[in-house]
């Protein structure tokens, strides 16, 4: 059985400073480590949430990423409307199920400031019926 636990997410980016400054806004998370080659997140309380690392890259992004993140939330559309207020982009030809207006998903694609997609999705209320 392996030992290992997964410990952070680490995202590729032309520009630290403004991917900081988009995901400490995004996530309400702050800079606990940052130097000319990497800057660490996290949730200033709650350190049971996965950390964020922002690795600075000269190469530009080509194609959708083949790992991204998703965000959940309880109010999915305020949420993408708050991340587009502070920078992040919606995916308006990602291929949604459905009408392909995204209207019938519980996701929406968006990407950060950077071109790196992420998912924003509604949070499942599960309801468990006593036997």
């Amino acid at each position: 059985m392996p030992h290992l636990a997964l410990a952070n997410v680490t995202l590729d980016v032309n520009d630290v400073d403004r991917a900081v400054r988009f995901w400490t806004a995004a996530l309400g998370y702050v800079v606990v480590r940052r130097d000319e080659h990497y800057a660490k997140l996290a949730h200033p309380t709650d350190g049971r949430r996965i950390v964020l690392g922002l690795q600075p890259t000269d190469e530009p992004k080509r194609g959708a990423n083949r790992m991204h993140v998703d965000l959940e939330t309880d109010d999915m559309a305020a949420e993408v409307r708050r991340l587009e207020s502070i920078g992040g982009t919606r995916v308006a030809d990602w291929p949604y199920p459905g009408e392909g207006s995204g209207a019938d998903c519980n996701w929406v694609v968006m990407r950060d400031p950077d071109g790196n997609e992420f998912c924003v999705t509604q949070r499942e209320r599960l309801l468990f019926a006593a036997p």
